[in-house]
């Protein structure tokens, strides 16, 4: 017999620092909150703490387990661009360490059909012999 798919409920939970860790709650259901020392730790008490909300939220159990939390982390706003600033500027290195591999990989094999030895190939763009033979695959 086929099951259908039931598509998870979602929930937000709401992280704010107190100073000594995470204060996490679900503004859906009053009165479930918790805490944690780190952002993992809160993460896995509030679970414990909407599983205990079986008053508010018949079947708490049974969901805590298949929700999927919607995070929302509240920062002070210069925080959260220092940290959307650090996020852009890591997507950025990634996209050039990328465009980086391919010009070397299209560089390595331009050297090698021009007839230079590993060696050498690798000696004009600054790499091991070894990388130039991972990049051409001879």
């Amino acid at each position: 017999m086929l099951r259908k798919k039931v598509a998870a409920r979602q929930m937000t939970a709401v992280f704010e620092p107190d100073g000594v860790g995470w204060h996490v709650f679900i503004p859906e259901i009053a009165g479930c909150r918790s805490h944690g020392r780190s952002i993992a730790e809160a993460r896995k008490n509030i679970r414990e703490a909407l599983a205990l909300c079986e008053e508010e939220l018949p079947g708490a159990a049974r969901l805590a387990k298949s929700v999927e939390l919607i995070e929302e982390v509240r920062v002070p706003k210069a925080v959260r661009r220092a940290v959307d600033r650090a996020l852009r500027a890591r997507e950025e290195a990634q996209r050039k360490e990328a465009e980086a591999a391919r010009s070397a990989a299209e560089g390595a094999k331009a050297l090698r059909g021009a007839g230079l030895s590993l060696r050498d190939a690798g000696e004009l763009l600054k790499l091991s012999h070894q990388r130039i033979k991972q990049l051409t695959g001879s």
